[in-house]
């Protein structure tokens, strides 16, 4: 299964929206357009970034990973891709400059897009 940066930030998302009393507790992710093993798919690769609590329940040779909470890297990431122009200026970013997408691109691409929006270069 290739990895969607998309549907990435759109779990982030929605994991974000917890009600803080619910924090801790499983939260299950339902997207339209994309099937539960996606979802559970992308939930693991967060967890193995670091951008998310989750647990696998794994049985019969199925692996089903549900998110509990973002964590502190996870939040940083989320907070610098939350603005659809940000995150759409990020992904051209990363994709003209290395054809290749990864966690750290984003990350590098965030922070020159920040620079520029604080110092007025980035037409936003």
């Amino acid at each position: 299964m290739k990895r969607d940066f998309d549907l990435i930030r759109l779990i982030l998302l929605e994991i974000e929206k917890t009600p803080a009393e619910k924090a801790g507790d499983l939260i299950p992710i339902k997207l339209e357009g994309f099937t539960s093993p996606e979802i559970s798919y992308h939930v693991g690769l967060l967890e193995q970034a670091g951008l998310v609590k989750a647990f696998n329940f794994a049985a019969d040779d199925l692996s089903e990973w549900i998110p509990s909470g973002l964590t502190w890297e996870g939040h940083e990431f989320l907070d610098a891709a939350r603005d659809s122009k940000i995150w759409d200026k990020a992904k051209a970013l990363v994709l003209q400059a290395t054809g290749v997408a990864t966690i750290e691109s984003f990350k590098i691409a965030f922070k020159i897009l920040i620079d520029q929006l604080m110092t007025g270069r980035l037409g936003i």
